[in-house]
């Protein structure tokens, strides 16, 4: 069999025999391997460095080359996904869902840790995957690779490569093996049972249904087209929820804390809120960012791609949000404190919640200009501070008055 021949026909419209998505970081890696694909064994790859064309809309390309692709290579490296190779790869696993001839290969560069989560998410763990962890030019990863593509197997390996692991037992055999057993002993019956009494209580959907799962959801911005989150330029409004599944029933979360970081499409950071309760607003420009929240209690992290498109509101119009959090010396929140912006005398005092945040709407400044709050609170020293609008929240610590 000529294992050089095109994949497809002409008539399947396929143009590429692989689509290599991956992080931003791992680019040169990347290519160093779809060079050797082209090279070494004749196969068409899509790489976006040498096929998006400049001026052109580079996100409709992208999904084009996708959908004209016969598969779909996911590089997971240090870093793991990038949030634009994450709805690339979600995406990807879509395709599959509709169309079970599209394969998804997960690739290991090296330095990538599959114990990490964001490094080998868990819909790609019950894929077969390629591993480059011994370096780039391991060969046997390489043809493994090229027989995932070509959709064949890969053959057999040197009988020292890898070990096979048996799997372990169902439940089923566990308790065929009591039945079998019946003529022996009654008092030897324990020595069975408890063990497949125990893989039971252990198993995962027991687990699962025992202990709490939270998961980070975000409620938005609303608009969300091909995974990519967008909203208009000026102020953005992103808000989040933790859900809880216990025994199968999924709850809201209340009170709940997360930072947030906001970073430009060249990793430039572009804003840090912290403490952040369930909310945040901040202006931002058109443009591509990405979007961090780290419910850190929950040890639960989302990323997002956002899209901020150009607005038509006017600067003549508008207005901007402070968000922080008052504390003690000790870094506990103090609730009930007075928050006003000397700016805006006629405004009403804001008070801190139970866990010394605030939240002041409509202020008649623009992003990047600086205001004076005034905090008070009974039993402690008044606290003046300048701060910029549109930047990293401030954290202030009143002193109590001996």
């Amino acid at each position: 069999m000529n294992t050089d021949l095109p994949l497809f026909t002409e008539k399947s419209k396929r143009l590429y025999d692989v689509f290599l998505s991956h992080h931003s970081s791992d680019k040169q890696q990347v290519e160093k391997l779809a060079v050797r694909l082209e090279d070494e064994a004749r196969l068409k790859p899509f790489l976006d460095k040498w096929h998006l064309t400049p001026g052109a809309p580079w996100q409709e390309e992208l999904e084009d080359a996708l959908d004209r692709s016969a598969t779909c290579a996911v590089f997971l490296g240090a870093n793991g996904l990038g949030a634009w190779e994450n709805e690339e790869m979600r995406s990807a696993l879509d395709d599959r869902v509709r169309n079970k001839g599209f394969r998804i290969i997960p690739v290991l560069l090296p330095q990538a840790d599959t114990k990490d989560p964001k490094t080998l998410p868990r819909f790609l763990r019950r894929l077969t995957w390629v591993d480059f962890r011994a370096g780039l030019d391991d060969n046997e990863a390489f043809q493994r690779l090229v027989a995932g593509i070509r959709g064949v197997a890969p053959g057999r390996r040197p009988a020292d490569s890898n070990s096979v692991v048996t799997p372990p037992r169902g439940y089923r055999e566990i308790f065929s093996s009591i039945f079998v057993r019946k003529q022996e002993k009654r008092g030897e019956l324990w020595k069975v049972a408890l063990p497949a009494v125990l893989a039971l209580l252990l198993s995962a959907p027991f687990i699962n249904a025992v202990i709490p799962r939270y998961k980070l959801l975000i409620k938005s911005p609303d608009f969300r087209k091909e995974g990519v989150y967008e909203a208009p330029a000026g102020m953005v409004h992103i808000k989040w929820v933790i859900t809880k599944e216990r025994w199968f029933r999924e709850t809201d979360v209340d009170n709940i804390v997360a930072n947030l970081t906001i970073s430009k499409s060249n990793g430039e950071t572009e804003a840090i809120f912290q403490h952040l309760p369930g909310e945040a607003r901040t202006r931002l420009k058109p443009g591509k960012y990405e979007v961090r929240i780290d419910a850190v209690a929950y040890q639960r992290t989302e990323t997002i791609a956002l899209q901020i498109t150009t607005s038509p509101q006017s600067a003549a119009t508008e207005t901007e949000i402070l968000t922080g959090t008052i504390r003690e010396t000790t870094d506990e929140g103090i609730q009930g404190a007075q928050v006003t912006i000397d700016e805006m005398p006629r405004m009403t005092p804001v008070e801190t919640s139970t866990d010394g945040n605030f939240t002041i709407i409509d202020i008649p400044k623009p992003h990047g200009e600086s205001v004076r709050i005034r905090v008070t609170k009974e039993g402690y020293r008044t606290h003046t501070e300048d701060v910029v609008l549109g930047r990293t929240p401030p954290r202030i610590k009143l002193r109590r008055v001996r």
